[in-house]
């Protein structure tokens, strides 16, 4: 799962909270290994995405899919992937607080009943954080 603006002109036209459509592409918080996966190939090539899309392209690595999505990938409009995006963008550049009250606002707009039960309540807390961290001081 994915939280966080998409990144094209309406951002946030989409529910701020995306399930990703499974596939063999490894993201940051889509692949868990087994131990046995570990002793064989070390933490080097599987501790981060990249190594690990490289280590199961392998043909000695069987994959399982899980139908259940058991993590969310926070794509803050702070976090290195959504800056690498928005710096590119003049309205970002001229008024970053927009972008954090647009983005405020779609997480609010998301209510916690249309989420996964186990999101529900690290979302919750992330509302909070969030809400917290852009009050006016």
């Amino acid at each position: 799962m994915r939280l966080g603006r998409k990144f094209a002109a309406d951002g946030y036209a989409q529910p701020i909270v995306q399930a990703r459509p499974l596939d063999r592409i490894v993201y940051t918080n889509n692949y868990a290994v087994t131990a046995n996966a570990l002793r064989k190939s070390g933490r080097r090539a599987l501790f981060e995405h990249d190594a690990a899309q490289r280590t199961f392209d392998q043909s000695d690595y069987t994959l399982a899919t899980s139908d259940s999505y058991l993590s969310c990938a926070v794509k803050h409009p702070c976090c290195t992937m959504s800056i690498n995006y928005l710096m590119a963008l003049e309205s970002f550049r001229s008024d970053p607080r927009r972008e954090m009250g647009d983005f405020i606002e779609a997480v609010y707009a998301m209510r916690l009943e249309d989420l996964s039960q186990w999101l529900r309540k690290p979302f919750g807390q992330f509302r909070e954080l969030m809400a917290d961290a852009t009050r006016p001081r």
